[in-house]
C-alpha cells in the first residue's frame, strides 16, 4: 500500500525532475527465492510508476512479526542480495542496502558475499541505544548509518511506557529550551550531527516541517557529549529519575509558595509541549495579523491582508481558547487543553513563558488588576490568578460545579474589581479578584457555558444559561432584575450593544432583547444550531458563524439576513472584525478564512488547521 500510495503522489507532480527525488524501497523475506526477488522489483517499479529505484533494501534477514504471510523456503537473504545486485546490472537499482543488520559479523558476511558493496545499513538508534561498534564500522567501509526509532516512539507503541523517555528527557530539555525548538528536533539534529541519516515518519505536515526545521539548529560539543552520555542508560529508570527531579524542584517552591499552589505549578515545560515551530524566521508582524489555536495544536500567526502564515507554535493538544494582548501589543496569551496557559511573543511567536495548572483549558485568560494579573479557569472546576509576567499562581479557587468553558468577565463593582465566571452543573459565580473568594451565585439548572457581559456602567451582567434563558442580574448582589426564556441550550455569550442584547440559542435561534427590561425585539430562525457567538460591524451588521457549514450576517435592526458564506464544514467559532470591515473566522474544513463584513465576499482562505477556538486579531483593529 506504501508503494502505490507514493506512486499516485508521484504522478501528481510530475514537474519535479526525477534527479530531485530519492525513492526508497524494501524486498520482503517473502520474495528472497530467486524465482520471486525480480518479479518483486519489478512490481515495485510498476505501483511507484518509476524506472529505477533510488536504494532498495532488504528489509531483514529472515521471516519476523513485521513479514506477515511470509515463507522462505526457497530462498535466502544472500539469495536476495545476489538478485539485487543482478537488478542494478539491469538499472533497475541505483544502490543496495540491509536493514536490521545489527552486529559487526553480520554486516562483514554482506561485505563477503557481495560484489556490489551496500551503501546503506538501516537499523534502529535512539539516544538510550546508540550501536557504536556498528557506527564505528559503518564509518571505516563507506556505509551510510541510516537510523529510525530516532525520536523514541516505540517506548511508549510497543514497550507500554505511558511518556516518551526520548522527548522528555532532562538533556534534551535543557537544548531545546536554549533554542526555543522541539525536543524531536534536538535528537534529529545530534544524529545527523554524528553523520546519521535519519528517517522520522509521520502523517502530518506540521511535523513534517518542524522535522526538517533541524536542519537549522546547530548544538555545541558540550550538548553532543551529553546527549552521548544517554547511550546504555535505562530508559525508564531515567524516566523516573527525571520525575524524582521534578518532584525536588516542586518542594523547594513549596517553601516559598505554599504546597497546594506549588503542586499545580510544577510543570514548567517539562515535556516536548509548546515549543516553537517556525515557518517564517524573524517574522514581521504589521499593523494587522490574526492568531488562531486549532485542533491539531497549532497555535497560527496569520498575516491579515494576505493570510500568509507567519509563525506556528505547537501545543499538541486541542484548543479551546482565543488569546488576549498585553497592553504594549507585544505579547499574547491564551491557554490549551494540555493544561497549560502560554505566553508569547506577538512578533515571532517565541515562547515567554507557560505554566502547567493541572488540568486541561477551555477558557481564555482574562487581564485583571491592571493587567498585573490573568484569570483563566480550568476543566475541573478551578480558577487560577496567574502573575502576567511569569505565569506564577498568585491564588486559585475551587467554584461550585463542573467546567469552567467561560472566560472571566472583570468589572469594578462598589469599588472592588470582581470577576463574573459561568461553570457547567452550576451558574455564573461573582469571585473576589483580590484574593479569589466568592461574592455570589447564580444557580443555573446545567449551568452556563457562555462568557457573561457586564454593562457599560458596571451595574449589570447578561448572561445565558443552559436552561435557555437569557439572565440579567445586579452585578453587586446577584439579584435576578429580568430573566427571558427560550428553546435549547445558549452556548454562546451575549452581545451588549446600547440597550440591546443580542445572542443565539441552541434551537437555532438568533434574537434581539431591550437590556433594559427583557423584552423581545426580534427572533429569527437560523435553522441549525449556533455555538458561536454575534458580533457586530459598525453598529449595524451582525456577524455569526453556524453549525450547517456557514457565516452569515443579519441585520442588527431587523433581523433580516444580509449574506450566507459557504464554508466547507462547520464554523463553532465567533468572527473577529476589523474596523476596515474584515471579519477573521476558522472552520472544522481547515481553513482560516477573511471575508468582507459587508458583502460576504471571500477576501482570502489559508489552509492550516481544524478550528473550533475563536480567532483574535491585533488590538489596534479591534
Amino acid at each position: 500500500p506504501t508503494e502505490e500510495a507514493l506512486g499516485s503522489a508521484l504522478a501528481e507532480v510530475q514537474n519535479i525532475p526525477r534527479s530531485e527525488l530519492f525513492i526508497i524501497s524494501k524486498v520482503s523475506p517473502k520474495n528472497f527465492s530467486p524465482k520471486l526477488i525480480m518479479a518483486s522489483i519489478d512490481e515495485s517499479l510498476r505501483k511507484l510508476g518509476l524506472e529505477y529505484i533510488d536504494l532498495m533494501l532488504i528489509h531483514t534477514q529472515e521471516c519476523h512479526h513485521l513479514s506477515p504471510d511470509c515463507d522462505m523456503a526457497d530462498g535466502t537473504w544472500q539469495t536476495a542480495y545476489r538478485g539485487m545486485e543482478e537488478a542494478v546490472a539491469l538499472g533497475k537499482i541505483r544502490s543496495i542496502g540491509v536493514s536490521n543488520f545489527e552486529t559487526v559479523e553480520e554486516i562483514q558476511e554482506v561485505l563477503d558475499v557481495s560484489s556490489v558493496k551496500p551503501a546503506v545499513l538501516q537499523n534502529h538508534m535512539d539516544p538510550y541505544n546508540v550501536p557504536l561498534e556498528v557506527l564505528d564500522f559503518c564509518s571505516r567501509h563507506n556505509i551510510t548509518f541510516m537510523a529510525f526509532g530516532t525520536l523514541g516512539r516505540h517506548y511508549v507503541m510497543e514497550d507500554g511506557m505511558s511518556v516518551n523517555p526520548v522527548l522528555a528527557s532532562q538533556v534534551l530539555s535543557e537544548a531545546k529550551e536554549t533554542r526555543q525548538c522541539t525536543a524531536a528536533q534536538v535528537v534529529l539534529r545530534w544524529a545527523m550531527q554524528r553523520g546519521v541519516a535519519v528517517i522520522p515518519s509521520s502523517e502530518n505536515p506540521v511535523h513534517m516541517k518542524i522535522n526538517l526545521n533541524s536542519f537549522d539548529i546547530q548544538l555545541n560539543p558540550a550538548e553532543m557529549e551529553d546527549i552521548d552520555k544517554m547511550n546504555g542508560q535505562d530508559a525508564q529508570e531515567a524516566l523516573s529519575g527525571k520525575a524524582a527531579a521534578d518532584k525536588a524542584e516542586g518542594s523547594q517552591e513549596e517553601s516559598a509558595a505554599g504546597e497546594e499552589a506549588a503542586e499545580n505549578a510544577r510543570a514548567h515545560s517539562t515535556s516536548d509541549e509548546g515549543h516553537l515551530s517556525l515557518l517564517e524566521k524573524e517574522a514581521v508582524v504589521t499593523e494587522m495579523n490574526v492568531f488562531a489555536g486549532g485542533d491539531d495544536g497549532l497555535f497560527t500567526a496569520f498575516h491579515g491582508a494576505s493570510g500568509k502564515i507567519l509563525w506556528q507554535f505547537m501545543t499538541f493538544a486541542e484548543f479551546g481558547s482565543t488569546c488576549v494582548f498585553s497592553p504594549d501589543r507585544t505579547m499574547l496569551y491564551f491557554s490549551s487543553e494540555n493544561g497549560h496557559v502560554y505566553s508569547l511573543q506577538v512578533s515571532t511567536g517565541q515562547k515567554v513563558w507557560s505554566i502547567k495548572a493541572g488540568n486541561p483549558f477551555i477558557a481564555t485568560p482574562q487581564f485583571a488588576a491592571s493587567h498585573s494579573m490573568l484569570l483563566v479557569g480550568d476543566l475541573s472546576g478551578w480558577l487560577y490568578a496567574l502573575d502576567s509576567s511569569n505565569g506564577s499562581i498568585l491564588w486559585q479557587s475551587m467554584l461550585t460545579g463542573n467546567e469552567i468553558w467561560s472566560t472571566a468577565a472583570v468589572a469594578t463593582v462598589g469599588g472592588e474589581e470582581v470577576a463574573f465566571v459561568g461553570v457547567t452543573s452550576s451558574g455564573l459565580h461573582a469571585i473576589s479578584v483580590q484574593n479569589g473568594s466568592r461574592l455570589w451565585t447564580v444557580d443555573v439548572v446545567d449551568g452556563v457555558w457562555g462568557t457573561a457581559t457586564v454593562s457599560a456602567d458596571g451595574l449589570k451582567v447578561y448572561f445565558g444559561g443552559q436552561d435557555g434563558a437569557v439572565y440579567c442580574v445586579s452585578s453587586g448582589s446577584g439579584e435576578i432584575l429580568w430573566k427571558w426564556q427560550t428553546r435549547g441550550e445558549l452556548f454562546s455569550s451575549p452581545l451588549l450593544k446600547d440597550d440591546v442584547v443580542f445572542g443565539a440559542s441552541g434551537e437555532g435561534a438568533l434574537f434581539a432583547l431591550d437590556a433594559r427590561t427583557g423584552d423581545k425585539i426580534w427572533k429569527v430562525r437560523v435553522g441549525a444550531k449556533m455555538l458561536s457567538s454575534p458580533k457586530m460591524y459598525q453598529d449595524g451588521v451582525l456577524i455569526i458563524g453556524v453549525t450547517d457549514h456557514t457565516v452569515r450576517a443579519y441585520e442588527a435592526t431587523s433581523g433580516k439576513r444580509l449574506w450566507t458564506f459557504q464554508a466547507a464544514n462547520e464554523v463553532w467559532a465567533t468572527p473577529a472584525i476589523t474596523k476596515s470591515g474584515i471579519a477573521f473566522i476558522g472552520s472544522a474544513d481547515n481553513h482560516m478564512y477573511a471575508i468582507n463584513a459587508s458583502t460576504g465576499d471571500l477576501v482570502w482562505k489559508t489552509e492550516s488547521s481544524p478550528y473550533a477556538a475563536s480567532p483574535c486579531i491585533t488590538p489596534s483593529d479591534l
